[in-house]
């Protein structure tokens, strides 16, 4: 079973929520910030990638945006100093890794950026459009992935930040180093969750298939059956 941190945080903070996307599969209308999220990563994969600027823009702004977003907005992000400064690593690296010892549990991110140094030492950057700043130890987010860095690099500690693109350069930036002990601890607090959330989408399954085999046609003819025989028995009697 594949999960990300963002499916994962749903089921945290909302397991109805998760419900109603996961399990029962209802579309879901798009927001503002998060096409505008999605926007500015794209537009920021391209620049990083070799796109002029405004051509990384206005190419993520039709790729991307299902609703409108602002031009000058997407590019005033994306042309953020700690964005410009980047000159080599590895942009949008997609993962899938067991979260497991057994390999039921999988997951899966995105990695915006990050550059294995000539010491070895591992560099994590994740962009942010949010409004509202946060600690990278808010949340198991940035611990997850550094897990995943460590895993594939064998290094002990990975330097991670997010970066807030709506502030200025010396407030944009949020750090923290991970040590093998902590990456392994957001691993082991992710496997929990993990298998919370699969025990609560198979017990609505069970549930699920048990309300559609009272509801067919087949089952309530049975028991109509079944209470017309014991009527006839009770008359021989």
């Amino acid at each position: 079973m594949i999960y990300s941190y963002s499916r994962l945080k749903r089921y945290a903070d909302c397991p109805a929520s998760f419900q109603y996307k996961y399990l029962y599969e209802m579309p879901e209308l798009p927001t503002e910030p998060l096409a505008l999220g999605k926007t500015v990563h794209t537009a920021i994969q391209l620049y990083l990638t070799g796109t002029e600027l405004e051509t990384a823009v206005d190419q993520a702004i039709l790729q991307e945006a299902e609703l409108l977003v602002d031009r000058d907005e997407v590019l005033r992000l994306v042309e953020h100093p700690m964005v410009r400064g980047i000159q080599s690593g590895q942009v949008e690296q997609q993962f899938l890794i067991p979260l497991d010892r057994e390999g039921v549990i999988q997951l899966q991110g995105y990695i915006d950026w990050y550059e294995q140094l000539p010491s070895g030492a591992i560099k994590l950057i994740d962009w942010k459009s949010n409004r509202q700043k946060y600690a990278p130890t808010d949340n198991h987010q940035l611990g997850l992935y550094s897990w995943y860095l460590s895993q594939v690099t064998g290094a002990a500690e990975v330097d991670a930040e997010l970066v807030f693109l709506r502030y200025p350069y010396a407030d944009s930036r949020q750090a923290y180093t991970y040590t093998s002990v902590e990456m392994e601890e957001a691993r082991r607090k992710k496997e929990a969750e993990e298998e919370a959330a699969r025990e609560a989408a198979e017990e609505e399954e069970r549930q699920r298939a048990e309300e559609r085999k009272e509801n067919s046609w087949g089952h309530k003819f049975l028991k109509k059956l079944k209470k017309f025989g014991q009527n006839m028995i009770s008359e021989d009697e």
